[in-house]
């Protein structure tokens, strides 16, 4: 089937919001990004890290994925803070533990008993860090749900903050995740715990941001020095191509979220 032919069902499959945020990727979209293999080697270096420690001896694993020491080990072997703990205590989510669970959901490592081991996939991929790219940019957001929602959303804004400013591209990708959210029925639960809706959408939208800035980052596709006074994260060129891969995958397997809801009049008060 034709780029052509899948791109038309996958920006039409919602309301206006989620179509005005897609439409301009068009032309970005059409063809595979242009990336050299040793950037891609370097951008999934980490989570072959991951893989790698779970053929040698197994990953320590527990009811979050992985242990806290092993996540402080990684994360202090790249150069990432350790995540802070949530306001109600939970253990804190950081760039190792978002790879380990991707590394889980591409099939690269899986559960044996209280570790996790490396799987024949995972072996194949140590040996071809592109092959291992690959295979990760195109599985951010197959799965459908909550997260790949969001993160199709967030990455489709990313992929324009050369075009649009900060508060523009808040406001359309704000919109697009009220359908998504609607689809999901996140903003119904808020609306029967009596929260304003605007508040409601504001914590969604830092949600999603904050799962994309995460894992982006564990996959090295930010800038940390480009445009410091803005709060959204700024793609690197490594960045850019991991997101276009990721929503070219999108689109030619149909996994995008169908049935999302409809714009929610008065979030923007």
């Amino acid at each position: 089937m034709s780029f052509d032919a899948c791109f038309e069902p996958w920006t039409t499959c919602a309301g206006p919001a989620r179509l005005q945020l897609m439409q301009p990727l068009y032309e970005a979209l059409c063809k595979p990004p242009e990336i050299a293999e040793r950037d891609m080697g370097w951008a999934v270096e980490a989570l072959a890290w991951i893989i790698e420690r779970a053929a040698i001896g197994g990953i320590p694993a527990d009811q979050w994925g992985t242990s806290v020491a092993f996540s402080a080990q990684g994360n202090s072997k790249f150069g990432w803070e350790p995540a802070p703990e949530t306001p109600d205590g939970d253990r804190g989510f950081s760039q190792i533990d978002a790879l380990h669970l991707l590394a889980r959901d591409l099939g690269a490592i899986e559960r044996a008993g209280s570790r996790d081991v490396v799987t024949w996939s995972g072996r194949v991929w140590l040996g071809n860090r592109p092959r291992l790219w690959r295979a990760t940019a195109g599985r951010l957001l197959v799965r459908g749900g909550l997260f790949a929602s969001q993160c199709e959303l967030v990455l489709a804004s990313l992929l324009q903050q050369r075009e649009l400013d900060e508060d523009t591209a808040a406001i359309r990708l704000g919109s697009a995740m009220i359908e998504a959210a609607g689809g999901e029925g996140y903003l119904d639960r808020c609306d029967e715990m009596g929260r304003p809706l605007g508040e409601a959408v504001t914590e969604y939208m830092a949600i999603g941001m904050q799962m994309v800035r995460t894992l982006g980052s564990g996959l090295r596709m930010f800038d940390d020095e480009a445009n410091p006074t803005e709060l959204r994260p700024w793609l690197s060129e490594l960045g850019r191509s991991t997101a276009i891969e990721a929503l070219r995958a999108s689109v030619a397997t149909g996994s995008f979220v169908e049935g999302l809801g409809q714009p929610v009049a008065g979030a923007w008060n």
